[in-house]
C-alpha cells in the first residue's frame, strides 16, 4: 500500500535509490541486490534494464558461483565514469580540491593556502580550481555529478548556509546559492567533520552508531546513528575543540576564551614549538620533527605534548561519558604516529576510573576531500537514485526515504 501524498514515480526513484547503495558496497548479481533490498527479482530486472540503458550501471562479468548447473551469475557495478565528482575542503588557512569518479577513487588532489579570507576571494579561488580541475583533466561540465563542500565550523547542511566559519568568517554566508549561481552546478555544504564522519560509517556496517574525532589542525568530533549525523538544533553539535577548558586561557578564533583547541590541539603544539624557536614553521616534516624531538628527550617539546595529549585524554573520556557508544574513531596523521598514540591510552588509562577503552584509529583516505566528495556522491546520486533530485518551491527535498519504507515492491 502506498502512502498518500507518494505516487508511483516516488516509489520507483526510491526503490532505485535502494541498488545504487547496494551496488555502492561493491558487485552484485540482479539475485543478490533482489534479496538485499527486499525487491521482487522481476522488480529489480526492470529498474537494473533501465540503469543500464542510462550508463548508470554496467554488466561486470560472471562469478564462479553458478546459479544452477550450467549457468553463473550475470554480476553488475555501478559505472565509476558516469559522472566525476569535485570535493572541496575550506579549513581556517588552506583550501584543498579534489576530483573523483563515481567510485570515490581520486583523480587529482591538491592544497592551496588562503591568502585572502573575505567570501569574494574564496568564491573566486573555488571559481578558478573549478576551471582548472574540469581544464586540465578534460571533463565537460555535464560530465559532473556536482560539488561536496566540506568547512568548518557551524554548517547548515539542509539550506547550504555556513553560519560562522572559525577563522574565516563569524556571519552567515549563503554558500550553496553563490556556488550554484556562479558554477551553475548542484552544491552540497557539511561541517567538514561530520561529512569525514560520513565516510568513516560506510566502513563500520556491523554497528549502528559511533563517535569521530578529527584531530589536526584543530579538533573536531561528529555523533553518527544509523548513518546519519547528529547536528544539534542550532548546527553546533560536539563542537568538541571548542568546549572550554581554561576559562583564563588564551582567545580562541572562535572567540571564546580558554578552548580545548589552544591547548590541546595539533596547531597549539606546533604554535607553541615555533614561538619558542623549537620548530621551523616552513618545515615540510613538522610531524617529524616533532617525533624526533620527543624521541631525542627534548624537555620542552616533551612537556608541550604531554600536556596536549592529557587535556586532549580528558575531554576524550568526558565526551564518551555522555555517548557512549562501542566505536570511537580517532581520524588524522598524529595519533597515527604509535609514540603519541601509546601516550593518550596511556593517559586515558590513567585517569579513567570505570572499564578502559581503546579508540580505533581511522583507516579513510588522509585526503580530506573524501569528505565532501562523498557528501555530493550520497546526495547527489544514491538519494535520488541516479534521477535529477525533486524540490519542493521552498527548496526542500520532495520526498523522503523514511516515507516508503513499507513500499519497497512497487
Amino acid at each position: 500500500m502506498v502512502h498518500k501524498g507518494v505516487n508511483m514515480t516516488t516509489v520507483k526513484r526510491y526503490n532505485r535509490s535502494l541498488i545504487l547503495k547496494a551496488l555502492s558496497h561493491g558487485v552484485l548479481s540482479r539475485k543478490d541486490i533482489a534479496k538485499k533490498v527486499n525487491l521482487t527479482p522481476a522488480s529489480v530486472s526492470i529498474l537494473v534494464a533501465k540503469m543500464i540503458e542510462e550508463n548508470l550501471i554496467i554488466e561486470a562479468g560472471t562469478s564462479k558461483q553458478k546459479v544452477r548447473v550450467g549457468r553463473k551469475k550475470s554480476m553488475l557495478d555501478l559505472n565509476a565514469n558516469y559522472k566525476y565528482i569535485i570535493g572541496i575542503t575550506i579549513e581556517t588557512h588552506t583550501i584543498s580540491f579534489a576530483l573523483s569518479n563515481l567510485k570515490q577513487e581520486l583523480i587529482t588532489y591538491y592544497v592551496q593556502k588562503i591568502d585572502d579570507k573575505d567570501i569574494a576571494s574564496i568564491l573566486k579561488v573555488i571559481q578558478q580550481a573549478y576551471e582548472s580541475l574540469c581544464f586540465e583533466n578534460r571533463i565537460h561540465h555535464r560530465q559532473l555529478l556536482g560539488i561536496g563542500i566540506g568547512i568548518v565550523g557551524q554548517v547548515d547542511s539542509i539550506r547550504g548556509i555556513s553560519l560562522d566559519a572559525y577563522g574565516l568568517w563569524s556571519h552567515p554566508v549563503h554558500l550553496k546559492k553563490e556556488l550554484e549561481a556562479l558554477l551553475n552546478l548542484p552544491i552540497v555544504i557539511e561541517n567538514n567533520v561530520r561529512a569525514l564522519a560520513l565516510v568513516e560509517m560506510t566502513h563500520h556496517s556491523d554497528t549502528d552508531a559511533l563517535t569521530f574525532i578529527k584531530y589536526g589542525p584543530g579538533i573536531g568530533a561528529a555523533f553518527v546513528h544509523n548513518h546519519t549525523v547528529y547536528t544539534g538544533s542550532k548546527y553546533n553539535s560536539l563542537e568538541l575543540g571548542h568546549t572550554i577548558v581554561d576559562p583564563r586561557g588564551k582567545r580562541c578564533k572562535c572567540g571564546q576564551q580558554g578552548c580545548l583547541e589552544t591547548v590541546a590541539s595539533y596547531t597549539s603544539i606546533l604554535d607553541t614549538c615555533c614561538q619558542e624557536n623549537i620548530l621551523d614553521r616552513e618545515s615540510d616534516t613538522l610531524l617529524n620533527d616533532l617525533v624526533n624531538h620527543y624521541k631525542a628527550d627534548h624537555p620542552r617539546v616533551k612537556t608541550i605534548i604531554d600536556e596536549a595529549i592529557k587535556y586532549f585524554a580528558i575531554a576524550l573520556i568526558n565526551l564518551l561519558k555522555i555517548l557512549d557508544t562501542k566505536d570511537v574513531i580517532l581520524y588524522g596523521d598524529f595519533f597515527k604516529e604509535d609514540l603519541f598514540f601509546n601516550i593518550l591510552i596511556d593517559q586515558i588509562n590513567s585517569l579513567r576510573s570505570e572499564h578502559q577503552f581503546v579508540p580505533s584509529i581511522s583507516n579513510i583516505s588522509d585526503d580530506r576531500d573524501i569528505g565532501a566528495i562523498y557528501i555530493a556522491y550520497q546526495k547527489l546520486f544514491l538519494e535520488t537514485g541516479g534521477l535529477p533530485a525533486l524540490k519542493q518551491p521552498n527548496g526542500g527535498e520532495l520526498w523522503k526515504p523514511h516515507n516508503l519504507r513499507n513500499n519497497h515492491q512497487h
